[in-house]
C-alpha cells in the first residue's frame, strides 16, 4: 500500500511535465530558418519562444548585407534552437563544443510594431545580436581564436522595432571558455512591456526564493550553534544557503547585479562548486536524519566523488571543468534514486517525518532529473530546480519544526516526569532504610533523613541538626576517624565503608559504614553519604568468627579421633587376631579362661573405640546411611542369640515380640539399625539386675512402598528420674557419674543411637522411672523391597556361592608390620587351598607382580617406601610392567572414617575390609572377588 501511494506521488509530476510538453507542441515553432506567427496575437497570446530550426553557419560571421549575395548560403544548415551545437553535423562531421559560428532566424509578423523585445537568458558564451542589421546588444567579445575572445553572460532583456511585417535576427557567437557552445537557453520574444515585466517578476521570484532559503539556512545554523548535539539542523543550514546563493546565479543571475565584477569563469566555477557539495551536503542530512537506513559506506562514495568532483572544478579552468558536470549527473542519478529507497525504508520502519521527506525529495529528485535532461538538450522543458528546492526546503523545515515541536513536547513530559522523580526521591530519602546525610567542612549536620536520627537515637532530623554542632566531638568516639575520613575524602574524593564507632543521642556505642563523597554547591564544599548501623552485623561476623573456631576445633578433635583410630587399631589387629588364633590351639582350661578374658576385653576397647569413632564420624557428618536390602524378622534374631549370653549372665529374660502384620522384607541401613538396637539392648542389659529385657516390634502405617516401624525396648532395671533423661543423649553423659564406676561404658551409646535415628529419618524418646525400669522408644520409615530388588539378591547370594570353588587361591599379602603380618597368614591358613606371599610394602609388590600372577591381592594402606595408593595405581596403569592389571585387590586399613572406603574404591581396588580384621568379613570379600 505504501508502495503504491509513492508511485502515484512520483508519476503526478511527470505526468504534469508530459502534459505541459504536449501544450508546447501547439506552440509555432520555426521551421527552416523561419518563425511564422501571422496568426500570433501578443496582446492576446502573449510572449513566445523562438525554438526550432534556425538557419546556422558554422565558422562564419555573417551579417545581413551577407545574405544578399547568393553564395553565403553554401555553408547553410539548421539547427534546433534551444541547444548546443556540439554534435551537429557539419561537412559530414560532427562539430565540437568550441568555435563560431552565426545563428539567423526571420520572424514574420502579422502586422508590423514598434514595441517588441527580445528576452535573453544566457548565450555560451560570448554574443553579438542583431536585429534588422543593428547590433542591439553583446556579451563578452567574440573573436575566431581563444585568444581574442572574452567570456561573458548574463540575462536580459533588450526593446526593438519592426517597422515592417518581418524582421531579422543574427546572433553570432564563440565559444572557447565552455563544454557545449550556443544557444543553449530559450530566446522570448513578446511586447516591451510583458518582457520588462517577466524579466521584473523573475528577479522578485528569484529575490524573494534567495530572502526565504537564505533565512531558513542562518536560522539552522545558528539553532545548531547553540545546541550542537543535532548534526542534521547543521548540514540542512548549509545545503539552505547554498541553495539560497545558486538563486543569485542561476534565473535572472541578480548576482551580476549586485557584483558586476564578477568574471563568467567564477560563475562557472560557483555553479559547479555549489553543485558538487550541495548533493554531498543533501547526503549528509538525509543520513543524519535516517542513520540505520542509510549505509555509511553509500555516504562515504558520494563524500569522496564530491570532493573529487569540487577538487577539479577547483584546480581547472571552465573549458575543462564544465565537462565534469555530466559526469557528475550520470553519478549522482543512482544516488538519488538510492535515497528515495532510504526514504521508503525509513517510512516503513515509522520514523519521524518520513512521509514528508519523501514528498519533498520526490519533487528534488523530479526537478533535478529534469534540469539534467534539459541541460543537456535531451528534452525543452526548462529548468524547474528552483520550484523543487522550494518545495524540499519548505518540508524539510516542516519537519525539523515537527521535530523540535515534538522535542519540546518531549521536554514538558520529562519536566513533569522530572518533578514526578524529585518527589519519588524525596520519598525515598525520607523513608530510607540507610542513614543519609550531608555535613559541612567543619562538622555540622545540615541535611539528614529520619533513618539517619532515627540510627542515632534522635526524634527528628530537625532535633539532631539543632543537637550536634560538631560531629568530631558529638558521634564520633574516635576523633581521629573523623579527620581520617576528611583526609580521604580531599584525596579521593570519596570513601568507601569506612568503619566507625559513633555516639548515640543516649550515650551507648553503635558500629556505624560511611559512604560518602565531597560535593561543592555554590562555591561551599561539602560531605554527603550514607551511613549504616553495622551493629548487628559486626556481631553476627563475631559469631560467624567463633563458630568457624568451634569447627575447626571440632575438625581438629575428629582428625584426632580418627588418626588415633588407626594408631589403636593397627595393633588392635594383631591383638584380636592373635587372641583368635591362639584359641583355635589346643588349651588347658586355665589357659583358654586366660585368652578368652582377654579376648573379650580386646571386645570391649574395641566396642568403646568403635563407638568414639562413630561418633567423631557423625559429629564431622562423615557418616553415610545406605540403603540395602534385608530381612527385618533374621536381624532381630540374629541380635536376640548374640545378646541372650549377656543376659544369661546376669540370669536376665530377653525376649523379642513382631507382630505378623510387620513387613520383614525391607531397605535400609541394615548395620546401623542392628547397632541401635544392640546399643539400647545392652545398655538395658546392662542396668538390669534382674527381670527381663524385651524388645516389641509393630507397625504404625505402611504403603505400597513404605512402612513405619515402632521399636520399644523395655527392660525392669534401676529406672532414671524426668530430670536425668534429657542427659542420656548428651555425648560422654551417663544419668548419673557414679554409674560409669559400676557399669562401665564411655556414654555414647544413647548420643550415637539418637543421630543415627535422626539421619534414618526417624524419633527416639524415654519413658522411665527410678526402680520401676525403663522404655525406649524409636520409629523407623523404611522402604519396602519390590520382586527386583528380591531376585537381585538372590543373584548376588548365587554368584558368591558359585565362586566357592576348591582350588588353589595364590595372595599376595602387602603389609609392613610383621606381627600384622603374622596374624594375616595365620588367619589365611584356616584355607587349605590359599597359598600366601608377603611383600613388606608396595614397591617390593610391585617387583613382584612384574614376574608372577595372584589370584587377589590384600594391600595395607599405610607403608613406608611405597603406600598402597600408589601400589594400586601403578598395579592398574597400563603401562606398568606388572604382568596382571586387573587382579583383584582389597583394602586392609586401620583408616575407618567416612570416604576412606569410597577413596579406595576410586583408585581402582575391588574392596575394602577395617582393621582390626574379622575373619569372617575377610574370607567373605575373598570369595566375592575369586
Amino acid at each position: 500500500m505504501l508502495m503504491k501511494k509513492f508511485l502515484i506521488l512520483f508519476c503526478i509530476p511527470l505526468i504534469s511535465i508530459f502534459i505541459v510538453a504536449c501544450i508546447l507542441k501547439q506552440i509555432p515553432i520555426a521551421s527552416k530558418g523561419v518563425l511564422d506567427l501571422t496568426k500570433w496575437d501578443f496582446k492576446k497570446d502573449g510572449i513566445i519562444d523562438l525554438q526550432g530550426e534556425w538557419e546556422f553557419y558554422w565558422s562564419k560571421f555573417l551579417f545581413s548585407k551577407d545574405f544578399s549575395n547568393p553564395n553565403s548560403f553554401e555553408n547553410k544548415t539548421f539547427i534546433k534552437v534551444p541547444g548546443s551545437w556540439r554534435g551537429h553535423i557539419f561537412n559530414d562531421k560532427k562539430i565540437s563544443g568550441e568555435g563560431f559560428a552565426t545563428y539567423r532566424l526571420r520572424v514574420i509578423l502579422s502586422k508590423p510594431s514598434n514595441f517588441l523585445a527580445l528576452k535573453i537568458n544566457v548565450i555560451f558564451s560570448s554574443s553579438d545580436i542583431y536585429v534588422n542589421g543593428k547590433k542591439i546588444t553583446s556579451f563578452g567579445i567574440i573573436g575566431e581564436k581563444p585568444e581574442k575572445t572574452s567570456a561573458y553572460t548574463k540575462p536580459c532583456a533588450v526593446q526593438f522595432e519592426s517597422p515592417q511585417n518581418e524582421f531579422e535576427i543574427i546572433i553570432h557567437v564563440s565559444n572557447f571558455s565552455y563544454r557545449d557552445g550556443g544557444l543553449l537557453w530559450k530566446i522570448k520574444l513578446g511586447d516591451s512591456k510583458d518582457i520588462q515585466d517577466l524579466r521584473t517578476k523573475n528577479i522578485a521570484y528569484d529575490l524573494f526564493e534567495f530572502g526565504t532559503i537564505f533565512i531558513i539556512g542562518i536560522y539552522h545554523v545558528c539553532f545548531f550553534i547553540i545546541r550542537k548535539k543535532d548534526n542534521s539542523l547543521l548540514y540542512f543550514g548549509i545545503f539552505c544557503l547554498l541553495a539560497a546563493l545558486r538563486t543569485l546565479i542561476v534565473g535572472e543571475f541578480y548576482l551580476k547585479e549586485i557584483l558586476t565584477e564578477v568574471t563568467w569563469e567564477s560563475t562557472i566555477r560557483l555553479i559547479n562548486f555549489i553543485t558538487f557539495i550541495g548533493i554531498p551536503v543533501l547526503m549528509l542530512f538525509i543520513h543524519s536524519l535516517f542513520p540505520i537506513e542509510f549505509s555509511k559506506k553509500i555516504l562515504n562514495l558520494v563524500l569522496t566523488v564530491g570532493f573529487l568532483f569540487f577538487s577539479l572544478t577547483f584546480f581547472t579552468p571552465a573549458r575543462i571543468s564544465s565537462h565534469a558536470m555530466p559526469l557528475f549527473s550520470i553519478f549522482i542519478l543512482p544516488i538519488l534514486i538510492y535515497v528515495i529507497f532510504v526514504i521508503v525504508s525509513a517510512l516503513k520502519n515509522n520514523r519521524e517525518g518520513a512521509i514528508l521527506i519523501l514528498i519533498g525529495f520526490s519533487i528534488i529528485f523530479i526537478t533535478i532529473t529534469n534540469d539534467i535532461l534539459y541541460d543537456s538538450n535531451i528534452i525543452n522543458t526548462g529548468f524547474l530546480l528552483s520550484f523543487g528546492l522550494i518545495c524540499f526546503i519548505f518540508s524539510q523545515a516542516l519537519v525539523l519544526a515537527i521535530r523540535f515541536s515534538n522535542a519540546y513536547i518531549t521536554i514538558e513530559d520529562y519536566s513533569i516526569e522530572l518533578q514526578k522523580l524529585k518527589e519519588k526521591y524525596q520519598n525515598v530519602f525520607e523513608n530510607a532504610i540507610g542513614g543519609i546525610f550531608r555535613s559541612t567542612h567543619d562538622g555540622r549536620i545540615n541535611m539528614c533523613n529520619k533513618a539517619f536520627a532515627r540510627i542515632l537515637g534522635y526524634d527528628s532530623p530537625e532535633e539532631l541538626i539543632n543537637t550536634v554542632y560538631d560531629v568530631s566531638k558529638q558521634i564520633h568516639v574516635d576523633a581521629s576517624k573523623r579527620k581520617e575520613a576528611i583526609s580521604l575524602l580531599q584525596k579521593n574524593g570519596f570513601i568507601k565503608e569506612l568503619e566507625i564507632d559513633a555516639y548515640c543521642k543516649d550515650g551507648h556505642i553503635i558500629q556505624l559504614s560511611l559512604n560518602a563523597r565531597e560535593i561543592s554547591d555554590n562555591g561551599q564544599i561539602y560531605f554527603e553519604g550514607i551511613a549504616l548501623d553495622i551493629s548487628e552485623k559486626k556481631r553476627l561476623e563475631k559469631l560467624k568468627i567463633e563458630k568457624e573456631i568451634a569447627e575447626a576445633s571440632n575438625k581438629s578433635k575428629s582428625e584426632f579421633l580418627a588418626n588415633m583410630s588407626h594408631e589403636i587399631r593397627t595393633p588392635m589387629n594383631s591383638i584380636i587376631g592373635m587372641l583368635d588364633l591362639a584359641l583355635q590351639t589346643e588349651l588347658n582350661d586355665k589357659q583358654r579362661r586366660y585368652i578368652y578374658v582377654a579376648r573379650k576385653s580386646s571386645d570391649s576397647l574395641l566396642y568403646v573405640l568403635n563407638d568414639i569413632l562413630d561418633f567423631s564420624k557423625i559429629e564431622a557428618g562423615k557418616l553415610e546411611i545406605e540403603s540395602i536390602g534385608f530381612n527385618l524378622n533374621e536381624l532381630v534374631k540374629d541380635i536376640i542369640e548374640m545378646l541372650s549370653i549377656k543376659a544369661n549372665e546376669k540370669n536376665l529374660e530377653l525376649q523379642s515380640l513382631m507382630k505378623s502384620d510387620v513387613p520383614i522384607s525391607l531397605k535400609g541401613d541394615p548395620l546401623r539399625l542392628r547397632q541401635i538396637l544392640v546399643n539400647i539392648i545392652t545398655n538395658a542389659i546392662k542396668f538390669t539386675e534382674k527381670g527381663k529385657v524385651s524388645i516389641e516390634i509393630s507397625k504404625e502405617h505402611e504403603n505400597e512402598k513404605k512402612a513405619s516401624i515402632l521399636f520399644i525396648i523395655s527392660d525392669t532395671g534401676i529406672g532414671i528420674s524426668k530430670e536425668q533423661i534429657n542427659r542420656l543423649f548428651s555425648s560422654f553423659h551417663q544419668a548419673d557419674t557414679s554409674m560409669t564406676r559400676k557399669y562401665g561404658g564411655t556414654g555414647l551409646g544413647l548420643a550415637i543411637s539418637k543421630k543415627l535415628i535422626e539421619l534414618m529419618g526417624g524419633s527416639i524418646k524415654i519413658e522411665s522411672e527410678l526402680d520401676k525400669g525403663s522404655k525406649v522408644y524409636f520409629t523407623l520409615t523404611l522402604e519396602k523391597q519390590t520382586i527386583e530388588d528380591k531376585n537381585n539378591k538372590q543373584k548376588d547370594e548365587h554368584r558368591v556361592i558359585k565362586n566357592k570353588e576348591d582350588k588353589e587361591i595364590k595372595i599376595l599379602l602387602v603389609e609392613d608390620n610383621e606381627f600384622n603380618q603374622e596374624m594375616a597368614v595365620g588367619m589365611l591358613s584356616n584355607r587349605k587351598n590359599f597359598s600366601v606371599l608377603i611383600a613388606e610394602n608396595g614397591k617390593e609388590a610391585l617387583e613382584i607382580l612384574k614376574e608372577h600372577r595372584f589370584d587377589i591381592i590384600l594391600m595395607d594402606i599405610q607403608m613406608p617406601v611405597m603406600d598402597g595408593f600408589k601400589a594400586t595405581e601403578a598395579i592398574r596403569d597400563p603401562k606398568s610392567d606388572v604382568i596382571d592389571h586387573e587382579v583383584p585387590i582389597i583394602a586392609m586399613t586401620a583408616n575407618a572414617m567416612k570416604g576412606d572406603a569410597e577413596k579406595c574404591i576410586d583408585l581402582g581396588m575391588n574392596g575394602y575390609v577395617s582393621k582390626p580384621i574379622n575373619m569372617g568379613k575377610l574370607f567373605e570379600c575373598i570369595d566375592r572377588l575369586i
